[in-house]
């Protein structure tokens, strides 16, 4: 609330170097270690220093710094299940991008503002903002990051596609992203020319892992289970997304009545993101499926993760 960039600063400039450092910080505790307490006390710090830095002679720097910052306060939000903070963090991450007016860092804030509208359940709208921003974003691909942004806009593009039940278009659009995961490779902090870009992570394993997450909330709940085991997701840097590829994967495998794999996906999740997993909705509806169909061998392990999970179930 605090971070308008029409609004005067409400701290002092830190030195530049200090909010670099403080910026690749938060990167590693939301991908590396999923510290979401970690992220909220220091996320406003970071956030209002950019804000006053912004003012200043490094304000172009600045501006960068702030889509990063306001990247990872969005998805830190979503995943703690804020939607109308997410919305702010995108709007905020919007308005950074545009006054640099920098191509790919416009195609980033797209997607944020795509993202946060799924989360607050209005995938119609998300689809579209996505998608209006395709075709500028696939005229940029050689700049910094290009090729990453446009890969990731078209899986964020896709997802809404399957859930307003544009499977055709979905399915066109994921093709497209599997070819540019093939020049990309994969992917974390760096660009494929080792430059350092906001953090997508897009390559090869992202595609699948868009792929599982949308079978198992389109009900093809047996083709997500199937990919999933071709899958590695160990390729993939960030702790943070195969901790939601054990949750998708769960989630799947609960609905084709594999219980103690789905319980143990579960498990697998809440160990390697163990904030993201107990916040999430999907853990949730899964674990009470669970405790309702599950077998009587595994009752005692999933009436534990029910109680970590804040669930009241008999």
């Amino acid at each position: 609330m605090e971070t308008d960039l029409d609004d005067d600063p409400v701290t002092s400039i830190s030195p530049i170097d200090h909010l670099r450092a403080e910026t690749e910080l938060l990167i590693n505790l939301f991908h590396d270690k999923c510290d979401y307490i970690g992220l909220g006390q220091r996320l406003p710090g970071v956030l209002r220093a950019l804000h006053a830095m912004a003012n200043s002679n490094d304000r172009e720097e600045a501006l960068r710094l702030t889509v990063r910052a306001t990247h990872m306060a969005l998805l830190t939000l979503r995943s703690i299940g804020r939607p109308a903070e997410t919305w702010l963090a995108a709007e905020r991450c919007r308005r950074a991008a545009e006054q640099l007016e920098d191509p790919v860092l416009l195609t980033i804030a797209g997607h944020d503002r795509a993202y946060a509208a799924f989360a607050c359940g209005t995938y119609a709208r998300g689809a579209t903002l996505a998608a209006n921003h395709l075709a500028e974003a696939g005229n940029h691909l050689d700049s910094l990051g290009g090729y990453e942004a446009y890969g990731q806009l078209l899986l964020t593009t896709a997802y809404g596609y399957i859930a307003v039940g544009r499977s055709e278009d979905s399915e066109e659009l994921i093709r497209e992203a599997e070819r540019v995961a093939k020049l990309t490779g994969e992917t974390g902090l760096r660009s494929r020319t080792g430059e350092l870009v906001v953090p997508l992570h897009f390559g090869p394993t992202n595609v699948k892992f868009w792929r599982i997450s949308a079978y198992a909330d389109g009900e093809q709940e047996h083709r997500a289970v199937r990919l999933a085991l071709e899958t590695t997701p160990d390729a993939i840097q960030s702790m943070n997304w195969k901790g939601g590829f054990y949750q998708d994967l769960g989630k799947a495998m609960a609905r084709v009545g594999r219980s103690s794999d789905s319980l143990m996906m579960l498990l697998s999740a809440e160990r390697i993101a163990p904030l993201r997993t107990r916040s999430s909705p999907i853990v949730r509806e899964t674990a009470r499926s669970l405790a309702e169909h599950g077998k009587f061998s595994d009752r005692r392990r999933i009436l534990a993760l029910c109680e970590r999970l804040g669930l009241s179930v008999e």
